[in-house]
């Protein structure tokens, strides 16, 4: 009594002590921030429900002025409050929580929600004071909206708290819906007040003194209230609308409608999906279970007993998947809960007391429940021991082989099965079991495996033979250690000498066949080049040539210039020709000639009204797609640019039916009947003819019908009925798509926040089942706020596994190397290793009071601090010896296993986070994995952890030396190398296959290139031979007109220097092979396009020939 009146006092003094509230800081994640987000909500409710209903229903304004007001004021007040609250709200920093109030109060200054915050209270209520306003204009108070994020705040907070997450977003679902409903009922009270009552069937009702009904609140609310239930759930049944402001407000309401519908369908269906997950993943898991059976035909009997099974797990809630669920916790958090669930358990296993710590915490994370039906055999007498069991619930009997005799009954606690899976040579049951144990119920075991225990004790030598000598010392108490056989099995192991000889006569071979493989792949690499590069200057020459001889234009040579590049055998091509054949040749070319087709000559015959025949200019659609898709790719907000695009395409599909409307109530002619469009005369009814009442009126009528709403005039022609029932089917699928979209789209909005919010209901479910401490269970939720709001809930190594592995290194790279670099045992490494170990550095985000590691653990693990501070502290955690920051390292020597090491590899200090912590982390298995194929970088890692082993004073250097000779003959070493054997065998066959499949594609590659060289080369063949002989026609023709001397004629060729030609000689040019091949013949003056006159060709040719000789 006297120590609780004593905190009480205490509790008073604070309270009373000014000091004690100048200092005060909120911490946003406590439970009196939450319960002050719950009072700012009603404030915020209130304003969002109330200002808008009291704006347009005059009267319930009017009646209960005062409460209004007074109630304004009071959530005046809260907002005020709210702000001063802020003021005082820490925030994290390098995870630590902010408590300075300066520079807590510029932080909030210089955000946006101070000014948000400033503008929602702003004092437009001074407004009532002017004239033409007065207290009953409440919406002069609108602003107060704008603190409508800190509701949204309050629900995301609530939904991470409660422990019935879908029922309140169902609820909050609901409530969104009915906030829109009630403003939408407030806008077509307002508008019908602006129209005026009861001018027409759509607005409000007559409230005139002859219709006292209609005059109540009540009435006027719940009418509104109804309209807009029905048009924005798209039922319809509303009176039509007559006038174009009511057309146009009830076409804006049904398209809003079929999006909330189908957001609603969206969000319904993807939360009953998540809380019906395990149900139906249960389920599917049954149901493959009894197909498989009915498939093999298993007996009624068998198949029976798996299904009670399957109800029984169900009924127990045993159905959670505790491995995937606790994988989604820091292995710290995930430890903790291990230990409380479990290490009481462990503890009761006669070979594991004493041991240490850090031991039963790997034990602990690895331990497997399972159920046994009632008659199930847990274990037969000879079976190998692969199993320990730990009995949870239920009981166990040790039975006869025949199944009569009961020896011993096992219930909670019990323990059996430890020796076996131990190994231990000498034992005379040879590991096997010795009893026959069954099932008298049902019973929930906890299950150690054999290699699970093996793989933890890798890190504990010691542990090791300390488990061997108690197995041991059960074995000989039993009578069941037969030493002479241990010594035995001793000496039949496979000889170290032995097992290295394998092993380097094995390693020999692969490098003899790696050595092999270098050569051929080098040999095959030249040749491959050789012949690219002949092939390149080849058709190089090809391409200049018909470049050259390409003298004519068409309609397609300047778009070729802006001509979009295609990929041929992954090569990017930029070959003009060879784009403009592509083009022509593709299905784009001939919509974009059709697009551009001059249809307006039609204009001479059906006249410049007639634009209907510019249709054809719609054939350019792809392109739009083609924009939409490539600003979908780069646009950093996916999803809206999709909503965006979805409702565009609603309201010109709904334009394109307006206007088809109207065309066919033309045609058939204006008010011959009810479903036609209005008469438009003009003398009878002018308001028929305007265009706007034209335009809206058949876009009314188009979004009716499209979205299936109907409400439409009833058709009364055949020609009407066949339009009608089109544009229904035509509805049916544009609502389809409408709700499948936006449902899609919700999905992927809502995909990280759902799956962040699945992870988390799982581990609460868990901890719950479990009947984890509340103290625990706020830690690990408070984890979860962290990480989201922190954006750190993205699973970076399933994202990037997307990617291939140069950009995801790249990525990598740009994240992490600089954070590496600052490792001294990396310093100087090569850049390979270096990107190895970027891509296998993990972030690990450590609560408040987390211990990163304590002193005397095995160190695994390498820590470099992203953000954060973290405290070096004594034993029981009272002295701060030191305090670690950003972009310290430490944890890196015992990651080398370096002989010598007086600590053992094992860590030196307790290191606890102060704050939120951000580590990246270096396992010891990802460190060693990547120096397999570095072993130079391997030996100046070790000998630089040696160094600062040596500046500590912490290496033994006999150790060290002997290590160094036995280096080679080590069992350790020899395991290592037959791994490498194995990884090195692995990865070289992987290399030959992809040799084998890179040399088969570029062979492919070449041939193709080749083939149309060879056709090139023919096809400029046949074009030579052709224009040889049109020279040979013109040569002979300008022999004839030459005038011949007796002895040397001449020939002018129109300069001053006179050209001697005797009269016999052939004036042919040469066609030999090697003349067509030379490069030097392809010359503008041997093409038929040439503009030569023949008198100047005679020399040109007497010059090739003599060239050619």
């Amino acid at each position: 009594m006297g120590g609780k009146s004593g905190a009480d006092g205490e509790k008073k003094r604070k309270i009373t002590d000014l000091s004690y509230w100048k200092g005060l800081v909120m911490d946003p994640s406590s439970n009196a921030y939450y319960r002050w987000l719950g009072v700012v909500t009603f404030a915020v409710l209130y304003n969002v429900i109330l200002i808008i209903a009291r704006s347009v229903f005059w009267k319930l304004q009017e009646r209960y002025v005062t409460v209004w007001l007074c109630l304004d004021y009071i959530c005046d007040v809260i907002y005020i409050m709210d702000m001063v609250v802020k003021f005082r709200t820490g925030y994290l920093e390098q995870g630590l929580l902010v408590q300075d109030i300066a520079k807590l109060r510029r932080n909030y200054v210089s955000s946006v929600y101070f000014k948000i915050d400033v503008l929602s209270l702003l004092p437009l209520d001074l407004l009532y004071f002017v004239p033409p306003l007065s207290h009953n204009c409440p919406y002069v108070r609108l602003n107060r909206l704008l603190a409508g994020y800190r509701m949204s705040q309050f629900f995301d907070m609530t939904d991470t708290r409660t422990n019935h997450p879908y029922v309140f977003r169902i609820f909050t679902l609901i409530l969104y819906i009915l906030v829109i409903i009630h403003w939408n009922a407030c806008v077509y009270f307002l508008i019908s007040n602006l129209i005026g009552f009861g001018t027409d069937d759509w607005v409000y009702f007559n409230i005139s003194d002859a219709y006292p009904v209609n005059q109540s609140i009540t009435r006027m609310y719940i009418y509104s209230f109804y309209w807009s239930t029905l048009t924005l759930t798209t039922i319809g049944e509303t009176p039509k609308p007559e006038k174009d402001i009511e057309y146009l407000f009830v076409v804006v309401d049904f398209l809003i409608g079929v999006l909330i519908f189908a957001t609603i369908v969206g969000n319904v269906g993807s939360m009953i999906s998540n809380m019906n997950q395990s149900r139906s993943n249960f389920q599917q898991r049954m149901d493959g279970v009894k197909r498989y059976m009915e498939l093999r035909r298993v007996h009624k009997d068998l198949e029976r007993r798996v299904i009670k099974w399957f109800d029984y797990i169900w009924n127990n809630k045993q159905t959670l998947d505790e491995e995937g669920i606790m994988a989604e916790l820091p292995e710290k958090l995930r430890a903790e809960i291990a230990i409380h669930v479990h290490l009481s358990t462990l503890k009761r296993v006669l070979i594991f007391k004493d041991c240490e710590p850090g031991l039963l915490v790997q034990l602990v994370l690895k331990l497997k429940l399972s159920v046994f039906s009632p008659g199930d055999f847990v274990c037969r007498k000879g079976d190998i021991g692969k199993e320990m069991y730990i009995v949870k619930r239920g009981k166990l009997v040790v039975v006869s082989d025949d199944l009569m005799t009961v020896y011993a009954t096992l219930s909670d606690g019990c323990v059996f099965g430890e020796v076996s899976i131990l190994n231990i040579p000498g034992n005379k049951t040879g590991n096997r079991r010795t009893a026959n144990v069954r099932s008298i119920g049902y019973s929930d075991i906890f299950i150690l495996s054999k290699s699970d225990l093996w793989q933890a004790l890798t890190e504990y030598p010691d542990a090791k033979l300390k488990l061997m000598e108690r197995g041991k010392e059960i074995l000989m108490k039993d009578n069941l250690f037969d030493e002479e056989a241990a010594a035995a099995a001793e000496k039949e192991k496979l000889s170290l000498d032995d097992r290295m000889t394998n092993v380097e006569s094995t390693l020999e071979a692969v490098v003899t066949r790696l050595a092999r493989l270098l050569a051929d792949y080098t040999s095959t690499s030249c040749k491959l080049k050789q012949r690219l590069y002949r092939l390149e200057k080849e058709r190089q020459e090809a391409v200049q040539e018909d470049a050259m001889s390409d003298c004519s234009e068409s309609i397609v040579d300047r778009p070729v210039e802006n001509l979009d590049v295609y990929l041929e055998q992954g090569l990017t091509v930029t070959d003009t020709a060879k784009l403009r054949r592509h083009y022509m040749k593709s299905l784009t070319f001939k919509l974009d000639m059709l697009s551009i087709f001059p249809t307006e000559v039609t204009y001479f015959y059906f006249g410049l009204n007639a634009c209907i025949w510019r249709l054809n200019r719609a054939l350019r659609m792809p392109r739009m797609f083609e924009f939409e898709s490539k600003t979908e790719s780069r646009t950093n907000y996916p999803n809206l640019f999709r909503i965006m695009n979805l409702i565009t395409y609603i309201v010109v599909i709904i334009h394109w039916n307006a206007c088809v409307y109207f065309q066919v109530s033309n045609w058939i002619g204006f008010g011959v009947d009810d479903w036609v469009y209005f008469d438009i005369n003009e003398t009878l009814y002018p308001g028929n003819a305007s265009l706007s009442r034209m335009y809206v009126y058949c876009f009314y009528w188009s979004t009716l019908t499209l979205t299936t709403i109907g409400e439409t005039p009833r058709p009364e022609q055949d020609v009407e009925y066949v339009f009608v029932v089109i544009d229904f089917l035509i509805g049916v699928l544009i609502f389809a798509t409408i709700v499948g979209n936006v449902g899609s789209m919700i999905t992927n909005m809502n995909a990280a926040r759902s799956e962040f919010q699945q992870r988390m209901d799982g581990v609460k479910r868990y901890m719950e089942f479990r009947k984890v401490g509340r103290d625990l269970e706020s830690r690990v939720i408070k984890w979860f706020d962290y990480i989201w709001n922190n954006k750190q809930s993205l699973d970076e190594e399933s994202h990037l596994a997307a990617l291939p592995e140069k950009l995801k290194a790249e990525i990598a790279i740009h994240v992490h190397l600089d954070t590496l670099k600052r490792v001294a045992i990396f310093q100087e490494c090569e850049s390979g290793l270096l990107v190895e170990l970027v891509l296998k550095l993990k972030l690990a985000i450590f609560s408040p009071g987390d211990y990163i590691c304590r002193k005397g653990d095995i160190g695994k693990e390498l820590y470099i601090i992203k953000k954060g501070k973290l405290n070096v502290v004594s034993d029981d955690g009272k002295q701060v010896f030191a305090t670690l920051g950003e972009g310290i390292v430490f944890g890196e020597i015992s990651i080398l296993n370096i002989a010598g090491n007086k600590n053992g590899n094992r860590r030196t200090a307790n290191i606890r986070s102060v704050g939120y912590s951000d580590l990246f982390v270096l396992s010891k298995e990802d460190l060693w994995e990547a120096l397999k194929e570095y072993p130079e970088a391997n030996d100046i890692l070790i000998e630089k952890g040696r160094q600062l082993l040596r500046k500590d004073n912490l290496l033994d250097e006999d150790v060290a030396k002997k290590q160094d000779i036995q280096k080679m003959s080590t069992d350790q070493r020899v395991e290592k190398l037959d791994i490498d054997l194995d990884t090195l065998q692995t990865r070289f066959a992987r290399l030959l296959a992809e040799f084998n499949s890179v040399q088969a594609k570029l062979k492919q590659r070449l041939a193709k290139v080749e083939k149309q060289l060879k056709l090139d080369n023919e096809s400029s063949m046949s074009h030579n031979r052709a224009a040889e002989k049109q020279l040979s026609l013109e040569a002979a023709e300008t022999q004839l007109s030459v005038d011949v001397d007796d002895k040397q004629p001449s020939v002018n060729v129109g300069g001053d220097r006179q050209l001697s030609v005797d009269a016999g000689d052939d004036m042919k040019p040469s066609t030999s092979n090697a003349h067509r091949n030379d490069p030097s013949s392809r010359r503008p003056s041997v093409q038929s396009g040439s503009r030569e006159s023949p008198k100047a060709q005679v020399p040109v040719l007497q010059r090739q020939k003599a060239v050619d000789d």
